[in-house]
């Protein structure tokens, strides 16, 4: 089993709590008001500009030219791919980009932003690595188990967003990453991956407190 395996299926208890919570139940069934789905887009483009900002720490951390290349080619990716669908939703909600940013951080918003910051301003690029990659995982592996228990959620109006991460674009980008991880970790020491397996998991909660925080916990 590689690492990133091992700190998947240690984080996989986390990730079935956020498949299993009314917001994310509710984009399955199609019953989730629109209005906690509005709040929740907000939240998420003040998230993403973070991780954004996350990722270009790992560019800058990395020293070759390999390592740069992978930080920007998934910075491009949340530009581009998970950008356009959120932007609709926003567009539709008549609030632009730049609108959502000044919106009040949700403060289980800014505990995780601000967790991933520190690991992106203290620690190295495999630290800034595992405090990113529960969120991408996460999502493929909540969507894909969501779309098995409720596969109409393929149709109607959350189906932009439960399509970006289930479609062969985001399964692609998650297998490089995958990928990427398992390379960076390889002979590594003992306490190197409980420090990485600590962040991981850290990460998995806090995904668990963003999806909690549209249930008012």
């Amino acid at each position: 089993m590689s690492f990133i395996e091992y700190v998947s299926q240690k984080a996989m208890p986390v990730w079935q709590k956020c498949l299993e919570t009314d917001f994310v139940q509710g984009i399955g069934k199609g019953t989730l008001e629109k209005e906690r789905f509005k709040h929740y887009i907000i939240q998420d483009s003040i998230y993403l500009r973070n991780f954004a900002r996350v990722l270009a720490m790992g560019i800058v951390k990395s020293s070759e030219i390999s390592k740069i290349k992978a930080f920007y080619s998934l910075l491009t990716f949340v530009n581009a791919d998970e950008g356009d669908t959120r932007l609709n939703y926003l567009k539709e909600f008549g609030i632009t980009e730049k609108e959502a940013d000044k919106y009040p951080e949700h403060p289980s918003n800014k505990a995780y932003t601000d967790f991933m910051m520190e690991c992106a301003d203290k620690g190295n690029i495999m630290e800034i690595l595992f405090s990113v990659l529960p969120c991408m995982f996460s999502y493929y592996w909540i969507f894909t188990e969501l779309v098995k228990e409720y596969p109409e959620c393929r149709k109607g109006y959350y189906a932009p967003l439960v399509n970006d991460y289930t479609d062969i674009s985001y399964t692609q980008i998650c297998k490089e990453w995958y990928d990427f991880a398992d390379k960076l970790c390889y002979n590594i020491s003992d306490k190197q991956k409980d420090r990485l397996c600590e962040i991981y998991l850290k990460s998995s909660y806090y995904e668990l407190d963003f999806w909690k925080m549209e249930e008012g916990q």
